[in-house]
Parts: C-alpha cells; structure tokens; sequence
C-alpha cells in the first residue's frame, strides 16, 4: 500500500477542522426507517435479525443492523470503508432500538455536502422488568478521513439535543471513545471441531474443515460437542465463535470472540440456552488490549417466549472460556492465519523452538526490568503420545542489539494436553504484568481446579523466583470453592472458603483464615503441574 505522507495527513485535518472553525454548519436528516432502507439480510427465526443499508449524504451510507432484539450502525464512507459502532456492546448491551431519523451536521460548499458528524438516538431497555420504560441517548459520531468513530454519549438531560449538537460540532479535534472494527460476514474460512469422547472427559482432539458439509460427515461417524467457526481478515484472526452442547441436549452455551488486529481480544458475546431454567442468559464483556475486563452486562429472556425477564438463578454451565488473544486458541498452531503480534514465532524466536516441537502461543513484556520487550514462548510436541510432558515453557531475554538470549526453559510448569478432564487439555494462559510473569491453568469437570503460579526474576542469581500462587478448588454445581493463596515473599497464606448465595446470585465468603508458613525459595523449573 503506497503511503501517505503525514504532512499532508495533517493538512487534510486541519483543512477540515478549519472547514468547521471558518463555514456555517448546518443540519441534515435522513431516514433509518426500513422502509426507506434496502434489506440484505432478514431473518424471522429466532427473536430476528436484519441487515439493509440506508441513505446518508455526501456520498456516505448508513448499514442498519438488529439482531437478538438490539440494534447498531455501520458507517459506509464513499470509498467503501465499513467502520463499525457497535452500539450493543460500546453503548448498552441491554434491548435496544436506534431513533428512525439520524441527524448530520454538515458543511454546505455550493452542490457538495461535507459531512463533519452524526448525531444518533439510541433507546435501551435496561430494566426487564418493566420493558416499556426507555433509556433514551444521543450518540455522537465524528466523521474524519473517511472513518467514523464515538466521540461522545449524551445520557438524557435537559437540552440534550443543543448539547449534542455543541459536541459533534467540536467533534474533529477529539479522540475515538472506542476502537471500530469489522464485522465478519458469509461462511467461516476454517471450521475447528473437538473429537474427544464427551463422557471421558478426554483431552481435546481437534480436527480442521472447510466447510460445514465436511464437518456433518464427520460428525455422522463420531459426534462432536464443542465446535469452533472461524473468519480470518488479511493475515490475521477476526472472528472466533464456539459452540458447546451436551449429548442429551439440556443445553447449549456460545462464546462469540472478535479480536483486533493486533491479536487482542475486544469482545466476547455469551449466550447460555438452557431447557434446565427454561432461559436464555447473555453476557457481553468488553476487553482493553491487554486482557482487562472494561465492562460487562447481564440479560434475561425466556427460552419458549423470547421476552425479557427479571434477573434469575441459573445454573451456569462455563463450557468454554476466554481467549484473550488469538495465539491462546486450542488450536492456533493449526491455523494458517496468524495475528500480527508476534504470536507465529517470527524471527528470531523460531530458532529457539527445537525439531519436533511447534509454537502453541507466545507472550511477550518486560521480564527483567531493562524496558524492552522479552518473550514467553509455550511450546508442544508435534506429535504428542501418552506423555505427561508434551509441553514447555522458554522465556527470552531481548539483549542490547536487539537480539534474543534464552533466560531459561520450564519443562514441566504446563499441563499435557492429554491431561486434565474436560477443563484441562488447552495451553496455559500466560501474562507479563508489571515484570512479573502468571501462569495460570486449569483442569477438571465438576470438581474443577484452578491455579496460578506468579514468578520473578532476580539478576543477582540469573533465575526466576516463585513469589506467589493461588489454588483454587471448586464445585462447579454447587458453586462451593476453597482458595489457598499463598505469598512466597512475606510467607503470608490465606485460605478462603465461598459458596454460592442465592439471594444475592454471587459468591459470599464463608470463612477467611490466615497462617504464616516458613519461607522457601523455589525457582520455575522446579514447578511440577502434576503436583497440582
């Protein structure tokens, strides 16, 4: 792609930012209505969906969405560009409809119309139990270099209109509120389905498709319970979306992922669907680049009607997780598209993988307090048979000249894949925060453990120190759980019983006691994860 120079970058911004600083800006309306709109997409099935492009102005097109009984906009900019707003995850994931008259603020230079922002209304339910009372806002969008972007969210006030107007006049001198992205569209471009015996509780078998009629005659030889349909943009993951079912069909819980470019995940969409409480319980979570909750929202519809009802105790079935990046896929050796983050081992990070082993994820951040970027490369056999150590853990120093120097290796910290019932299986995840390397892995079915393991390092000895873990035991029915936390620094430990409460829906804590325990120093290659 032939690039731009950014001297005239900023004259084409300040041409505009001027543009609105020196002409009159007026006021133009178009119609959201679906009638005035062209439909793509309709659906009936379900609660619904649609998709159809309405009319804008100066050459941009507005993409009408709804689905699951929300609704969104998409901002299509004369050259085609698709940037995406999201309203149900950016906004509110709550029930939502947009306003059937979008306004444009413009400026008008003879027969052209340059568009500067949009202001649009945006109604949520957000309280189920009383689905006729609104929460009514104004959206503001600016429009810039043919993208658009959130600016700011208008909650409703007096005079909410001038106000929206003030700031999507001031629009083009502020930053975005949210990163846009794309929409995946038509057939996944690789299908990933898990083979292993459902009632064994096996490690996961993965096998690859290219369409979903491969997939159905494979599953007519051996069924299959947990499914992943996959969308790739350019040359990386955009779109990851997990089925999970049981044999005898009481249930069915989706993991919908849509990561950025960079490999990061920004939102994942939870639909639990079961005959069990007779409800469909959606969880919307939103996530910054590196891996932090940003927000989440929690709603309630019945199976049999669709509508929305008041919050209820449910059994969760947590069939899957998170994957916070696209290189903690299961299964992310196995596809061709790899995100731009480093997460295919480019460079120099190959040469440390030796013959008979491949990259499963890597993880790169500040290891040695020298402000540049190390790697935390986890390794697996390519051919991994009934072994108990199938995986490995080499973390890399980058030196000076820009070069990578292996720090260590940690042969036995990660969980084999054939290992661990139907929690266990997948690659640890890994985190660099604050210098300090996590290692966290589970395992397990209904009596599950999680454990977390936190390293440092210390130059004097050249060697990472183990200065903390949390174990975590529990019972996935019952909601029961014992923690042992433990810190390997001031040799403070604390054990922590909760079980689950009805009335409050949460976890409540039974009793919290703590113990000082001797202090031993204990280094990385000593962990052992079938110790655990």
């Amino acid at each position: 792609m032939k690039k731009v120079p950014f001297i005239f970058l900023f004259a084409l911004v300040f041409s505009c930012v001027g543009q609105a600083a020196n002409n009159k800006i007026e006021t133009v309306y178009t119609d959201l209505t679906v009638e005035k709109c062209k439909t793509i997409e309709s659906s009936d099935e379900g609660t619904g969906s649609y998709r159809g492009v309405c009319p804008g102005i100066g050459g941009y097109k507005l993409e009408l969405l709804e689905g699951d009984i929300r609704q969104s906009i998409n901002v299509i900019a004369p050259n085609g560009n698709k940037s995406e707003l999201e309203f149900w995850t950016n906004v509110s994931g709550a029930f939502s409809a947009v306003g059937e008259k979008v306004e444009w603020r413009v400026i008008k230079t003879g027969e052209n119309v340059n568009p500067l922002a949009l202001i649009i209304r945006y109604n949520t339910n957000e309280d189920p139990e009383n689905p006729e009372k609104l929460t009514s806002r104004l959206i503001v969008i600016k429009i810039i270099n043919d993208r658009a972007c959130i600016t700011d969210i208008v909650e409703p006030i007096k005079n909410a209109n001038i106000k929206a107007r003030e700031l999507a006049d001031a629009s083009g001198d502020k930053p975005c509120k949210f990163e846009t992205g794309s929409v995946v569209e038509g057939k996944p471009d690789v299908i990933i389905a898990d083979f292993a015996d459902y009632e064994k509780g096996n490690a996961p078998i993965w096998k690859k498709f290219a369409s979903e009629d491969e997939l159905e005659k494979a599953r007519e030889k051996n069924e299959s319970y947990t499914i992943a349909y996959i969308w790739t943009k350019g040359d990386g993951i955009a779109q990851v979306n997990f089925t999970h079912f049981s044999p005898s069909g009481d249930w069915a819980e989706y993991y919908f992922h849509t990561y950025r470019e960079d490999g990061s995940l920004s939102t994942v969409n939870r639909e639990l669907r079961t005959f069990m409480d007779d409800i469909i319980v959606n969880r919307i979570q939103t996530y910054d680049e590196n891996g932090k909750l940003l927000q989440e929202t929690k709603t309630f519809r019945d199976l049999n009607t669709q509508k929305p009802i008041p919050a209820k105790e449910y059994i969760d079935m947590e069939a899957g997780r998170v994957y916070l990046k696209t290189a903690d896929l299961p299964f992310f050796s196995m596809l061709s598209a790899k995100p731009k983050n480093g997460s295919a081992a480019a460079g120099a990070e190959k040469d440390f993988i030796p013959a008979g082993w491949k990259l499963e994820t890597i993880t790169t951040g500040d290891l040695n307090g020298d402000s540049m970027p190390d790697s935390a490369l986890q390794i697996i056999k390519e051919d991994a048979e009934e072994d108990d150590y199938d995986r490995t853990l080499i973390l890399l120093f980058k030196t000076t000249d820009g070069k990578l120097a292996k720090a260590t290796e940690a042969g036995k910290i990660i969980r084999c894949s054939i290992c661990g019932g139907i929690l266990g299986g997948g690659p640890a995840d890994i985190k660099i925060e604050k210098g300090v390397l996590l290692v966290s892995q589970m395992y397990g079915s209904r009596q599950a453990t999680n454990y977390l393991h936190r390293f440092r390092y210390e130059p004097s000895i050249g060697k990472f120190r183990l200065i903390g873990e949390d174990v975590t035991n529990y019972d996935r029915a019952t909601g029961e759980s014992e923690t042992k936390s433990t810190n390997f620094l001031t040799g403070k430990q604390i054990l922590t019983k909760e079980k689950y409460d009805e009335k409050t829906g949460k976890e409540a804590v039974v009793s919290r006691k703590t113990k000082k325990i001797a202090v031993t120093k204990k280094y990385i290659e000593q962990i052992d994860s079938s110790d655990y």
